[in-house]
């Protein structure tokens, strides 16, 4: 029998490193290939052997929900007051598209109900919704708690 200080190096650790390392490399794939025009259903299937459709097809429509809310505040003019965050490399569990304020100081003279409120209706005329905890999502949009932006509507 061998004692610790006789068995060598463990593998486990350097194999999860480099699994998690091709893991995220994936899941960038995926997205530059929906940039470069393929379709969802076609990365899909490309993926097939490693991923599920159903974790392809969230993880794209993530992408593209969180790049259309960007978009439409920026269009809005109040982007720079927002933070939308998805990580395209799916490191995130659940997979969920989150806003929250962000982007200013104290010293900027930012009224953070009226533009939480601003910023809601834009993306919900754009077909995003904003779900929070509470039945005033407004009222719940800080630099702390984001919310979560879902149900991208197609018109």
């Amino acid at each position: 029998m061998t004692t610790p200080s006789q068995r060598p190096e463990p593998h486990t650790p350097v194999d999860i490193a480099n699994y998690l390392g091709e893991r995220r490399n994936l899941f960038l794939a995926l997205v530059a290939d929906l940039r470069n025009g393929y379709g969802v259903n076609e990365i899909a299937q490309m993926a097939a052997p490693a991923l599920s459709r159903p974790v392809v097809q969230e993880h794209l429509a993530c992408v593209r929900l969180k790049e259309a809310a960007v978009s439409v505040l920026a269009g809005a003019e109040i982007g720079e007051w927002l933070d939308v965050s998805y990580p395209e490399d799916g490191s995130r569990r659940p997979r969920k598209v989150l806003m929250q304020l962000g982007g200013f100081t104290e010293e900027h003279d930012i009224d953070e109900t009226l533009l939480s409120r601003k910023a809601i209706k834009v993306l919900e005329s754009a077909g995003i919704l904003c779900e929070s905890g509470t039945d005033d999502a407004a009222a719940d949009l800080t630099a702390d708690i984001p919310l979560i932006l879902t149900h991208f509507r197609r018109e």
